[in-house]
């Protein structure tokens, strides 16, 4: 039972993934009420099962989930990049949380904490990360020890970006006409796409899109809604292109991706509430989300809140964010050699590389591209996955795991 906490987690979270897409399906019932019908379907009809609380454990093991990638993909911008100094605040973390703060500086303590959601067996006698009876996060890794519950880890990752030295931008043109005009002749193409965005290297060179990114690119641009391509287009070049920033399909994504999950937690906040029907959440996380301020990121609330619409109206980029992450979330409590079965025709041991460094895109659509390499500046494309295909992998795990009566065709 002890290695069964983490892959309930897991469960949970596409469950929940899985709900929200049914409810944009249905968005006049309450995803209480589709969440209910879900575990019905899903779980072994004799299981009788609180789906209140079952709801309630999926919403905050998303969050605990989408946290720990965060932490994760902030260290690939803090790394080599973090004013080592130990802010009282920190030091305050750092004392309540470990059993051995005196042993351990800022570098340090930002490197343990995210080896140990990196490297990680949940088999082993003492894995480098586990989660506790009360669901608390416990971190052993190479003598050191913490515990800490979703709130101070949040506030951990707060405290180590405040001492971010530099912070890194994407840079890209967009050749504003003439992309504005091929779109209403009906003549964007995968193929033609690169002609009207141009991204740029860190050193200001040209940057190439390969197939891939061309595709998730003309995905972006053409409305998977009954909206027309020019409101679609207008949408997106509002307040100087921010949503097509957010959702650029970059090989190295690990800034991107953080951005995303923080929104999505944001979103799940409000999820706990009784709400009859999906315009209620949304309209709900939209008033929240202008409130917010953030430490890392300096965009006005009101221009975020157009990509949170965005992704409530026009994409699935929310849902795909969370499946995403319960992926992320196999992998980092799984060794690669008990998941290959799984995911036969890739190497898993450059999957996980690619999850862990945060070097993979969503589509834009119903899937992901995954990218590895020696560097950020040598990756290659290594993996396709759809939606489907990581739920059908996940639900095969888990089901073999725990010897579970859940249904495998959860992507159905």
């Amino acid at each position: 039972m002890e290695q069964q906490k983490e892959h309930i987690v897991i469960i949970n979270e596409i469950l929940l993934a899985k709900s929200l897409i049914d409810w944009r399906k249905s968005p006049q019932m309450s995803l209480r009420r589709i969440f209910r019908i879900n575990c019905a379907k899903h779980f072994a009809p004799n299981q009788h099962i609180n789906t209140e609380t079952v709801l309630n454990l999926a919403i905050a093991s998303s969050m605990s989930n989408l946290l720990r990638q965060t932490f994760v993909s902030n260290y690939e911008y803090l790394r080599h990049n973090i004013d080592d100094k130990m802010t009282d605040k920190l030091k305050q973390l750092r004392n309540s949380t470990s059993s051995n703060p005196n042993n351990i500086n800022t570098t340090k303590f930002l490197d343990a904490i995210r080896q140990s959601f990196v490297h990680n067996d949940i088999d082993a006698e003492i894995p480098n990360w586990r989660l506790n009876d009360e669901f608390k996060v416990e971190v052993n890794f190479k003598s050191n020890s913490f515990t800490f519950d979703l709130i101070q880890l949040h506030k951990l990752m707060t405290e180590f970006l405040a001492l971010k030295k530099e912070h890194i931008y994407l840079n890209f043109d967009v050749k504003d006409s003439d992309l504005f005009n091929v779109v209403n002749k009906g003549k964007l193409t995968p193929n033609n796409v690169q002609k009207y965005i141009i991204l740029h290297n860190q050193d200001g060179s040209y940057a190439s899109f390969d197939q891939y990114q061309c595709q998730a690119l003309y995905n972006l641009l053409t409305p998977a809604t009954n909206i027309s391509p020019i409101q679609h287009l207008n949408m997106i070049a509002d307040n100087n292109y921010f949503i097509l920033q957010k959702l650029l399909p970059c090989k190295h994504n690990a800034g991107l991706i953080s951005y995303m999950n923080n929104m999505v937690f944001r979103g799940l906040v409000w999820l706990n509430n009784h709400f009859i029907d999906r315009k209620d959440f949304i309209d709900s996380a939209y008033n929240f989300e202008t409130k917010v301020e953030l430490t890392d990121e300096g965009t006005p609330s009101d221009i975020r809140c157009s990509l949170l619409e965005f992704i409530n109206y026009d994409s699935i980029a929310l849902e795909c964010t969370l499946i995403s992450n319960a992926l992320f979330t196999l992998f980092s409590i799984s060794a690669p050699n008990k998941l290959q079965k799984y995911f036969s025709d890739i190497d898993v041991k450059r999957l996980r590389n690619s999850l862990m460094h945060g070097r993979y895109y969503y589509d834009n659509k119903n899937g992901f591209e995954f990218y590895d390499g020696r560097s950020n500046d040598n990756l290659e494309h290594i993996a396709t996955l759809n939606i489907n295909q990581i739920l059908q992998s996940i639900s095969s795990f888990v089901t073999d795991t725990l010897h579970a009566d859940i249904n495998p065709q959860l992507c159905k």
